[in-house]
């Protein structure tokens, strides 16, 4: 399989794993690895809690994926209102 952004540019380089977002094949130049938190119930009481686990995974995405989570990111935390549509 080959990188999806690289082809359209016109190279063939492998892909070394998929968006999590989008679908594409992603080589290791246009893919962006970032920490996800994992949440695991937790507690005896009456009412469950969600905690996050003690260990972060990770979720590999697109560039265009990863620019468009962290603009949506911006827009929900007031930073940028104007990426809001």
């Amino acid at each position: 399989m080959m990188c999806l952004d690289c082809a359209a540019r016109g190279s063939d380089v492998a892909a070394i794993g998929v968006c999590a977002g989008c679908g594409a094949a992603v080589c290791l130049d246009h893919a962006v690895l970032s920490p996800r938190t994992l949440t695991c119930t937790a507690g005896g009481g009456t009412v469950p809690r969600r905690r996050p686990a003690a260990v972060a995974a990770r979720t590999l995405r697109c560039r265009m994926c990863a620019g468009a989570g962290a603009a949506r990111d911006a827009c929900e935390r007031g930073q940028r209102p104007h990426a809001c549509a």
